[in-house]
């Protein structure tokens, strides 16, 4: 998180570690703000060889071959929106703000489970956490839908420590 330059105050020694550590922070700043740019360059830029490769693939004769190719391209196109999307937000710099992060994961494990997956929460019935909700919530989100796609069930387990995403082992 950014929340601009500390002020300069104090004696000389306290003074210098500031602004190295201010100039710092604004370069570190910078980096961030270059990569996002570029991410979101690079992945609107492969929309088009996605959207041009699924076009060619509906000529193969293959049904078999050519699902598994269209799963793959949707794959990639998923892939490619997630990071437009996460680019778009992070340049609107949403605000950080207490949540109650048992309550979000309670709520991701009920809005996540299916059939043949179970999707838990194991942890404190409350735990407030400072965070970019919506940015946390769709990094969960993503961390859950990847472990429910490979395994029988989901834990999301929490403590003032840490935040674990878990799942089980496929039967």
């Amino acid at each position: 998180e950014h929340d601009g330059p500390l002020p300069v105050t104090g004696p000389r020694e306290a003074r210098e570690l500031t602004a190295a550590f201010n100039t710092m922070a604004e370069r570190q700043q910078r980096f961030v703000d270059d990569r996002t740019r570029m991410l979101a360059a690079i992945s609107h830029d492969l929309r088009t060889p996605i959207t041009s490769l699924r076009v060619r693939v509906e000529l193969i004769d293959d049904p078999e071959l050519r699902a598994a190719m269209v799963r793959t391209l949707e794959t990639m196109g998923l892939m490619v929106e997630q990071t437009l999307r996460f680019a778009a937000e992070d340049c609107i710099g949403e605000p950080s703000q207490d949540v109650d992060l048992a309550l979000m994961m309670r709520d991701l494990a009920g809005g996540l489970a299916r059939p043949g997956v179970q999707v838990r929460y194991a942890g404190p019935d409350t735990l407030t956490y400072r965070c970019r909700p919506v940015a946390l919530r769709r990094a969960l989100g993503n961390l859950v839908e990847n472990a429910a796609r490979h395994g029988t069930g989901v834990v999301l387990s929490a403590s003032p420590d840490k935040v674990v995403v878990a799942r089980s082992a496929r039967d």
